[in-house]
């Protein structure tokens, strides 16, 4: 899960902007320095929640932040922010400043309840996850433990900088998928789930008691089916084989489930969801099946299939819809390569956003390795707002070729070694919608064929003079411009190419 804060520019889902209204929130709005914060949590955008998709956040959702570099402000180095359907995630009369001139480290967990001593470093697992109702006990979102850091940000232009949460804890979704024949027409009456944490290898940071018993969630299904779920978040840990999962009340008769010989073998790991599939007997019920996945993959807070959103396989990233793309999914579909492509789905400037402080992100980490990208089914390149603080040269290629619009700063300061932009018909440019650290591209840029001069295009050229009154030229498509007329390309529909002045390039 992804939090972006920041001072100057948003990003991402339900992000400030600087024509928003704000609460002063003590100096909050006016301070140069201070932190703002939008939360994307996994590929989802989500915290665990039992009656809906779980892919937002809800009001009075709070997180606590911590700026923990050395030497941070005293007073301003944490905060709590609450999240508002309005104004995204804002502090109450404390908020969280960045340390000019240095490397600085954030941390982040969710939930922040009052009373509740819960921390970055640990966390007391609540025994009531009863409620689907934010703000009463019993809450199933406040057992939703999750934490971020960033290890190392420098105050960049815009303020920002990229915090992924992750979920510490479990998720188990029992779900009865059938009936013994012994009811017949009349089902049972089913209540009051109570689920046991396990008992090996438990994971040490979550605080409690090995005997414990979790009052789960219960999901009722108001068909004649009645194939009620119920769910719990547990700690990490491993059952063992005599050890009870949960228990059920089933026509006043309460009947024990016993883990499947999985659950006593593997141990449940945090960030994972696990569907427990339930038959239900006169005197009994046992497992018939288990699914395991990742929490944000593919299913949704019920533990029932839902179309994938985004996934990924080898290289290629595939989205059904804008605001889903993640460095965690970046990283997963380069682990084994430089090349990646995006298809599916429209891009929007979140999305960018995401994009170009990746690219930041892996030129810090490695300045040598370049990436070539394809954005197969993106016709706009939007407004992301984004600008590195240092200009970056780690994207070797950039092939968009149905893109239609190029809106201001998609891709600001970084440095693309060849741009293909083969979209047939008329392109609509906002100003520098691109540049990198020369002021000029430097670019191998390839449009259209009709796109040449003398075609329907807009390819200029033009003569200056400088300060010194030295002329030179200048080469320029739209906002894209250069002082070398050989870095243009230009392709027609049975893939030849050739030069600005219409010469035939040859092709490896």
């Amino acid at each position: 899960m992804k939090i972006t804060i920041y001072t100057i520019a948003a990003m991402a889902l339900g992000a400030f902007t600087a024509c928003q209204s704000e609460p002063d929130n003590g100096g909050y709005t006016n301070d140069p320095d201070a932190v703002r914060i939008n939360a994307t949590i996994g590929s989802l955008q989500s915290r665990v929640n039992s009656s809906e998709s779980g892919d937002k956040w809800t009001a009075g959702d709070a997180i606590h932040v911590s700026n923990v570099t050395e030497g941070a402000v005293a007073g301003k180095d944490e905060a709590i922010y609450t999240y508002s359907t309005d104004n995204g995630f804002v502090p109450g009369d404390k908020y969280v400043v960045w340390i000019a001139g240095k490397e600085n480290r954030f941390h982040a967990y969710y939930p922040y309840v009052d009373g509740v001593e819960a921390s970055y470093d640990g966390f007391p697992l609540p025994l009531d996850q009863s409620g689907n109702t934010p703000g009463q006990e019993g809450y199933i979102g406040y057992a939703d433990w999750m934490t971020a850091t960033v290890p190392s940000a420098s105050q960049t232009v815009d303020k920002s900088i990229s915090l992924w949460f992750k979920h510490q804890l479990a998720r188990v979704t029992v779900k009865i998928t059938g009936y013994n024949n012994q009811y017949g027409s009349t089902l049972p009456v089913v209540s009051d789930p109570v689920f046991s944490v396990p008992g090996e290898y438990r994971d040490a940071r979550v605080t409690v008691d090995p005997d414990a018993k979790v009052k789960g969630f219960m999901l009722a299904d108001e068909s004649a089916s009645k194939l009620h779920s119920f769910m719990a978040i547990l700690p990490a840990g491993q059952y063992a084989a005599d050890a009870t999962l949960m228990t059920l009340n089933v026509d006043g008769q309460t009947l024990t489930v016993r883990p499947s010989s999985y659950l006593v073998n593997t141990v449940l790991e945090c960030g994972r969801a696990y569907t427990v599939n339930l038959i239900v007997g006169k005197n009994t019920a046992s497992i018939s099946g288990i699914t395991v996945t990742d929490w944000n993959d593919g299913w949704n807070e019920n533990g029932t299939a839902v179309e994938e959103r985004i996934k990924v396989e080898g290289s290629v990233i595939t989205t059904t819809e804008p605001g889903l793309l993640t460095s965690d999914l970046l990283d997963k579909a380069t682990s084994e390569g430089t090349e990646l492509t995006i298809k599916g789905s429209e891009l929007n400037k979140d999305d960018f956003k995401v994009l170009s402080g990746w690219l930041v992100e892996k030129y810090n980490e490695d300045a040598t390795r370049e990436f070539s990208l394809i954005l197969e089914d993106v016709t706009e390149l939007p407004n992301a707002a984004f600008s590195s603080e240092n200009p970056i040269d780690n994207l070797s290629t950039l092939k968009a070729p149905n893109v239609e619009k190029m809106s201001y700063a998609s891709f600001f300061q970084i440095k693309i070694g060849e741009l293909w932009l083969t979209k047939a018909g008329a392109m609509e440019v906002s100003k520098s919608w691109y540049f990198d650290y020369s002021g000029y591209s430097t670019a191998t840029t390839y449009l259209n064929a009709d796109k040449r001069i003398g075609g329907t295009g807009l390819p200029t050229v033009e003569v200056f003079e400088d300060v010194a009154g030295y002329a030179y030229w200048q080469y320029s498509w739209a906002d894209v411009y250069t002082k070398d007329k050989n870095l243009w390309r230009f392709v027609d529909e049975a893939g030849n190419i050739t030069d600005w002045d219409g010469n035939p390039v040859a092709t490896e």
